[in-house]
């Protein structure tokens, strides 16, 4: 079961805040528990980036298989006022166990939650859990739950195995996206491009910010470049 596990979000449980040494960001810590069948996960890791950017990588359903191992395709199929249905198909493969994993997702995004539950019952008969992200001093601290009851046999070491291996796979492709997005691209006359796509020197995390003289000076020039158009015979 799992990679799909996704982000889409995905696993977890736990609600403790990750160690961090220095600048160094510590390992992943994932825990991974069974009791009578179903499968508890437990996830927290950090990253540098601030919430927002964390909070539109996990809600980016339908680009999640650009840069989540395992997912074959994730659609959104309704959307609506901080919520969504997405239809996600996964292969997850270890030793000799293959299995495909079907899940229709009913989420909820919070300020700083993403809530989500299984309405196909096609792979399991019980999946649910929350993302949730807490913005601190250097970064963001997010933490991973799920619950899952599968419908298909398997050895109980082998998924378990299986589970903490993705959930680690899943929270480090999370990090390299999430590091993507906040790093500044260049353009080709080489002015630095932020989060939101505009020059970084106008742009924060998702925000533009244009100081009122820079908008005046631009329009001032718009509306004389007009004039000498139209005293030139020259519509523009």
């Amino acid at each position: 079961m799992t990679r799909h596990t996704v982000l889409a979000l995905s696993i977890a449980l736990g609600a403790s805040v990750p160690a961090r040494t220095g600048d160094a960001v510590a390992r992943p810590d994932v825990t991974v528990r069974e009791e009578r069948g179903v499968y508890s996960v437990a996830a927290r890791f950090f990253v540098r980036q601030p919430a927002p950017v964390a909070m539109a990588v996990l809600t980016d359903y339908d680009r999640i298989p650009q840069f989540m191992p395992g997912i074959e395709t994730s659609v959104v199929i309704d959307r609506g006022v901080h919520r969504a249905t997405v239809r996600q198909e996964a292969v997850s493969r270890f030793m000799m166990f293959s299995r495909r994993i079907y899940l229709t997702l009913d989420i909820v995004e919070g300020a700083d939650t993403v809530q989500f539950r299984d309405r196909s019952g096609k792979s399991f008969t019980l999946y649910a859990g929350t993302w949730r992200v807490c913005e601190e001093a250097g970064g963001t601290a997010i933490t991973y739950e799920l619950t899952a009851r599968p419908d298909f046999d398997v050895p109980e070491f082998v998924l378990k195995r299986l589970l903490k291996r993705d959930s680690l796979q899943m929270i480090e492709a999370l990090q390299r996206e999430m590091d993507a997005r906040a790093a500044p691209r260049r353009t080709s006359t080489g002015d630095a491009i932020g989060a939101s796509g505009m020059p970084a020197l106008w742009a924060g995390v998702g925000d533009v910010h244009v100081s009122s003289d820079l908008r005046d000076s631009k329009q001032e020039m718009a509306g004389s470049t007009r004039l000498e158009l139209a005293t030139s015979g020259v519509t523009a």
